[in-house]
């Protein structure tokens, strides 16, 4: 059931007025007005005695006469009847309705405990640059963990709770997190094992590896890196078994919460196309290619459980690498020879004039084509040291 509108006039049921407790949010105010409108015999009298003592007799005749009209709807509220209503009703709210809160206080505490955790975690690292080992995604894990620990819940709206039911809310606020920490981190255990081992094998070339975190949105720099440098933790996660009057409710939303993140890890799976054979097919390809007379480029990007796994190589082949070495080298010797040769007939001949004004204008045509030329050596030499390595 819920509040009911009617087209040609604002009327409000409020004995029709269901709430779920349940959820993070609450209208306060709608739930005040229903407890003012649906209150029982003795809260209606204390009501009735606290009103009439506040607000004189007149209002109290006024109520008394709209009260019924209001509560059905056929009479609209006005703003001031609904800010007294407000202001008292807190006072001589029943322990069913102190019940109705207390769950609301409950529940709301520990998804907005789990919710802002995880908010939290994706911009964390916004600033972070890539991290240079994947030893350090360990770390983050493990920091993560004992901030888990560290937690409290500060803020309880209405403070009904007793401490050992505020302590029950934390530890499974708790445990949630930890369960989806710890699947997180198998699934990036389960990407890092795949991968890693193919790190060492490649020889020859420019060569490089990320591996992007999702639940992070952390990218990892695992270029040579092996299997053998990475501990992964396992964390002692607790079971919790909720024991307050509200374990009806904490134990449908455990059940909830651990049937979401074994279908979100099911999900993972299913979009995974991470696996050995490809890797393994990647460096075969590109060995292949590499002993070829062509310029390799590859790329490639595997969805793991995880992450994202990104592979880059270039080749260029040796024999054209050689070639250009020698062509190059041949044009500098060349260009020594001619310039030398021009140098010594100029003097020879005594041509002192030719030789001034032709070295100054030619000279520094002459020299950039050697400086050039020299640059375009060395590049090639360290290509070549590169490539074939």
């Amino acid at each position: 059931m819920s509040w009911r509108y009617r087209s040609y006039q604002s009327k409000f049921y409020f004995s029709e007025k269901e709430i779920d407790f349940t959820t993070e949010y609450l209208d306060y105010g709608q739930f005040l007005l229903q407890e003012f409108f649906t209150a029982d015999l003795e809260t209606r009298k204390k009501l009735s005695n606290y009103y009439y003592d506040v607000y004189g007799s007149r209002s109290f005749a006024y109520l008394k006469r709209k009260y019924s009209e209001w509560a059905n709807g056929d009479y609209h509220l006005t703003d001031l009847m609904k800010e007294r209503i407000l202001s008292l009703m807190p006072k001589f709210l029943n322990d069913n309705a102190k019940h109705k809160l207390g769950i609301h206080e409950f529940m709301a505490s520990i998804k907005n405990t789990v919710k802002s955790f995880q908010s939290s975690q994706k911009t964390t690292f916004r600033n972070t640059t890539t991290l240079k080992r994947p030893q350090e995604v360990v770390s983050i894990f493990e920091k993560e963990y004992e901030k888990i620990q560290a937690l409290t819940i500060r803020n309880f709206r209405f403070n009904i709770l007793t401490e050992e039911e505020k302590e029950e809310a934390l530890e499974i606020s708790k445990y949630i997190l930890e369960i989806k920490l710890q699947k997180a981190f198998d699934q990036i255990e389960r990407d890092f094992n795949i991968f890693l081992p193919y790190m060492f094998k490649f020889k020859r070339g420019i060569f490089s590896a990320n591996y992007s975190i999702t639940l992070f949105d952390l990218k990892v720099d695992i270029t040579n890196t092996g299997i053998d440098d990475i501990e992964i933790p396992k964390f002692k996660i607790k079971e919790i078994e909720a024991n307050s009057r509200f374990k009806e409710y904490s134990d449908k939303y455990l059940a909830y919460e651990l049937v979401s993140i074994h279908k979100e890890a099911n999900k993972a799976v299913s979009n995974s196309f991470l696996n050995a054979n490809d890797i393994a097919l990647f460096f075969a390809h590109y060995e292949e290619l590499s002993n070829g007379e062509s310029e390799v480029n590859m790329n490639s990007t595997f969805q793991g459980e995880g992450g994202i796994l990104s592979l880059k190589a270039q080749m260029k082949p040796l024999k054209l690498l050689k070639t250009s070495i020698i062509i190059s080298s041949i044009k500098l010797a060349i260009y020594f020879i001619v310039i030398i040769t021009l140098v010594s007939l100029a003097i020879n001949h005594k041509l002192f004039t030719l030789l001034i004004f032709g070295g100054f204008f030619l000279g520094i045509f002459a020299l950039n084509l050697v400086s050039e030329e020299i640059k375009q050596l060395k590049s090639l030499t360290k290509e070549f040291k590169t490539y074939g390595q």
